[in-house]
């Protein structure tokens, strides 16, 4: 796995599509989350407690197969593997892709980060892959980077 400093890189290089192979997506996710990438910061939680939670001026996605595509806020990047999904048309991979592409950024967020989890599985049909080459030129030109975290190394040739 790419340590966090040179995925932190490519982001910054507006790298659009960020593919890192391993089987632990929970370190991934965890070592995101705690890294400057996602940005954690205190907050008031719902009970009025301290807690840590997303930073204001990033947004995080998570897409899998069974979930969707959700959007993680606050705190509840605590618990993401118990969130239902959004909006159950998310669970096809190209209109997950579809909805991050027109997702609207205000001005006062830092960066857009989805991770996507079971794509590697949806990368032996033609759409999700032609989908990926489709936005990566408009992904360059925001601060929205798809980083796809999978154990499959077999990324597609084109």
């Amino acid at each position: 796995m790419a340590n966090i400093e040179e995925i932190q890189a490519l982001i910054k290089a507006r790298q659009p599509i960020i593919w890192i192979n391993t089987y632990e997506e929970r370190r991934v996710y965890s070592e995101l989350i705690k890294s400057p990438i996602v940005g954690m910061e205190k907050f008031k939680g719902n009970n009025g407690d301290e807690v840590d939670g997303i930073a204001k001026d990033k947004i995080l996605f998570l897409w899998s197969g069974t979930q969707g595509l959700i959007q993680i806020k606050g705190d509840e990047w605590r618990h993401y593997d118990s969130m239902p999904p959004e909006d159950p048309r998310t669970l096809q991979p190209v209109n997950a892709l579809q909805t991050l592409l027109v997702f609207k950024v205000q001005k006062n967020i830092s960066n857009v980060i989805c991770i996507m989890r079971d794509l590697h599985t949806s990368m032996t049909i033609p759409m999700p892959g032609r989908k990926l080459r489709d936005i990566a030129t408009h992904l360059s030109r925001t601060n929205k980077t798809i980083i796809i975290v999978g154990p499959s190394n077999k990324i597609p040739d084109e």
